[in-house]
């Protein structure tokens, strides 16, 4: 069974702008893959494609075998309580403090109801806010939990970031950027952590990156994109320079 297959992907925004092109891909297993590219490249299309942020022009996606590509209302949103997304800019809300902020996570899992109430007056269930300190505990972030997420640094906030999406129990991570505003310190950090869950857990995850060297450190598979097409698909011992050139031809980075 394919965690995630993508078939002939195209997505062409107003204007006839291509951000996709006819992009296959599938994985199998429980992988660490990064795709990686130039801005503007496709690559943060072509996740929020999967997680269905962006309705594709043409193509199929399926996830666990699912057709997803057409889907909305209740079930795109079924559907998306598997589905881990981190983005580079967080999302968090700041005035708020950690552990509530991961909280948030478990509204995917609770009923219309709940999740009103839950929202409104930030209650949640002692099993919830065990779970919650929990996925702290992984990110190391136990000391934080009660503190305001405006007072935490940028890498904090990432993996306040992470600690939310393991609050749902995804089958799979998408991270889009997100060590891409974060000093080399913070990013290693994040990076090992995510690639610690996807270790620990047996969590998929799918990652967006400018950076070579971070690809080559963490992937197991890397796809190269560029102009919104695959020009790469394979493990670090074939990502030669002239690969590398390919991946990048055009980029002003």
């Amino acid at each position: 069974m394919s965690i995630v297959s993508v078939q002939n992907l195209t997505k062409i925004f107003p204007r006839n702008t291509c951000a996709l092109n006819k992009v296959s891909f599938q994985i199998d297993d429980n992988i660490f893959l990064a795709i990686l590219g130039p801005s503007g490249a496709g690559k943060s299309t072509l996740l929020r494609s999967i997680n269905r942020l962006v309705t594709p022009t043409s193509g199929k996606i399926f996830l666990n075998d699912q057709d997803i590509t057409l889907i909305h209302g209740k079930k795109l949103s079924m559907i998306r309580k598997n589905i881990g997304m981190i983005f580079q800019q967080y999302n968090l809300i700041e005035r708020l403090d950690v552990l509530t902020n991961v909280l948030i996570g478990s509204l995917y899992m609770q009923t219309p109801f709940n999740k009103l109430r839950s929202c409104l007056l930030h209650t949640f269930s002692k099993q919830e806010k065990i779970q919650g300190l929990d996925c702290l505990s992984i990110l190391n972030l136990m000391e934080c939990a009660h503190q305001r997420v405006d007072t935490l640094s940028g890498g904090q906030k990432q993996r306040v970031a992470i600690a939310r999406t393991l609050m749902q129990n995804p089958r799979i991570i998408l991270a889009d950027e997100p060590v891409a505003s974060l000093d080399p310190v913070s990013t290693a950090i994040v990076l090992d952590y995510l690639k610690k869950i996807h270790i620990t857990k047996n969590i998929p995850v799918i990652i967006n990156l400018h950076q070579a060297d971070l690809a080559k450190k963490y992937a197991q598979r890397i796809i190269g994109m560029n102009s919104g097409e695959i020009v790469f698909d394979g493990n670090l011992k074939n990502l030669t320079n002239d690969q590398l050139s390919v991946i990048y031809q055009g980029s002003q980075t």
